[in-house]
């Protein structure tokens, strides 16, 4: 076929189902684009890959301690740093609501801006048509065919906490069926309310940026008060207390996430000076190591000592805000030529794929792991290069059913949503995606 007969056939009803070709929707997830556009936030294709292996190796240690035979024995295998790395690995979800927050705001502001408005409601149907397909999709296969594969010992156990699950609910409650679902969950009610932040900005910029800035100091302040009102203990994977953990309201997941979307919305791309940049990078460090390191007395396995309620309201109600700060700073310097080698290495052309699939490999790396835990016949013992290892296999399988995911879902939802739905200022969208 000529490329005049293809370009016609773009244009005319076969466009349809075009957006189906599983060839076309392939090229476009492999397609690497080697040319600088100031309009994309490049480095963010190696921070969305680099969190995504930080989520699946965390989840290795978390999600098969049930059939570990050495989870006792394992504590002295654990050091220090490499604890700290593990026990603390929720921040990598904290790393993609914060990209998910500056994305938003992104992507509303440019709109405002070409356009002149923001239409509202499919700011809030694009939301759904994004990430409802692949859910369900997932949710059927864990629900139907996820049953065949388990056949070790621990199968039933994984059948009755996830199969029936998806199983019985998916009806009441599709997008949040599956245990990793809470995300979405999650960062779809502050996606909710993130327009209350945004049209002020839009409409009355001297009064919108007070009004953001009113809202950060807010979304740092709740979750610190809901730590300090129920007691509570920050969500460490070692951490010990001498309160019980307990049940916190959704309240406190949801505001305790706050902070890294509107930090993420907060970020003004612009210039600095070279020593503004270089002590950007060393409290922006500083910062995410005090995060990840600074509670490490207790969060151990090793004798911990118990945390005083000053350091778990503390810690907890602005360690995840402070996370986001750090990152805030890594885009700021990429993105406006202070990041040297280290946008050099998060910018590289070669995490594009990766990237783009970071969503459904979000979906299928957690039913692969679960899935091995109920097919294994053989005693799992506790220690990082399995984990390694584990993870290198979960993050090829679980890649390979996220391509799959996607050619099925991802392209041809998003491929007929272009056609069907006419959002103004957006003929650079394409551009804009790669």
């Amino acid at each position: 076929m000529s490329q005049t007969d293809s370009q016609h056939l773009r244009k005319g009803p076969l466009k349809y189902l075009l957006v189906f070709s599983a060839y076309s929707n392939f090229n476009k997830i492999f397609y690497i684009n080697t040319k600088e556009n100031p309009a994309v936030i490049s480095c963010l294709h190696g921070l969305r890959v680099l969190s995504m292996t930080w989520v699946v190796w965390g989840h290795g240690y978390m999600f098969l301690l049930g059939v570990t035979k050495n989870v006792v024995g394992a504590t002295v295998l654990v050091d220090e740093v490499i604890e700290q790395i593990i026990g603390n690995a929720t921040f990598s979800v904290d790393s993609f609501f914060f990209m998910s927050g500056l994305l938003v705001a992104y992507g509303v502001m440019r709109e405002h801006k070409r356009a002149g408005r923001v239409n509202w409601i499919m700011y809030y149907v694009h939301r759904f048509i994004r990430l409802a397909p692949p859910i369900a999709l997932t949710a059927g296969a864990m629900a139907t065919v996820a049953r065949f594969a388990l056949v070790g010992p621990y199968g039933p156990h994984v059948e009755r906490g996830i199969v029936e699950s998806c199983k019985n609910y998916w009806w009441a409650d599709t997008l949040f069926c599956l245990p990793q679902c809470w995300y979405t969950g999650v960062d779809t009610q502050i996606y909710v309310i993130l327009p209350l932040i945004f049209i002020p900005l839009l409409w009355r910029p001297k009064i919108g940026l007070p009004w953001m800035g009113i809202m950060t100091v807010v979304s740092f302040v709740i979750p610190t008060v809901i730590f300090a009102v129920y007691n509570a203990v920050p969500a460490l994977f070692f951490a010990a207390n001498d309160r019980v953990r307990g049940h916190l309201p959704e309240a406190v997941v949801s505001s305790e996430r706050l902070p890294r979307r509107v930090l993420g919305g907060a970020a003004d791309l612009q210039g600095v000076g070279q020593e503004e940049a270089l002590l950007g990078w060393l409290l922006a460090a500083l910062v995410a190591c005090l995060v990840i390191f600074g509670v490490a007395n207790y969060n151990t396995t090793d004798h911990p000592d118990l945390m005083p309620p000053a350091v778990s309201v503390i810690y907890g109600g602005f360690s995840r805000g402070a996370w986001a700060l750090a990152l805030l700073w890594v885009v700021f310097a990429c993105h406006t030529g202070y990041g040297g080698p280290i946008n050099t290495f998060l910018s590289h052309p070669s995490w594009q794929p990766l990237s783009r699939l970071t969503y459904t490999m979000f979906l299928t790396t957690i039913p692969v792991q679960f899935v091995y835990s109920g097919a294994v016949f053989l005693p799992l013992y506790l220690d990082h290069l399995n984990k390694i290892v584990e993870t290198c296999g979960y993050l090829f399988i679980g890649g390979l059913l996220a391509i799959l995911l996607s050619l099925m879902t991802e392209g041809p939802v998003l491929g007929l949503e272009k056609l069907l739905i006419r959002r103004p200022g957006r003929g650079e969208e394409p551009k804009k995606a790669e």
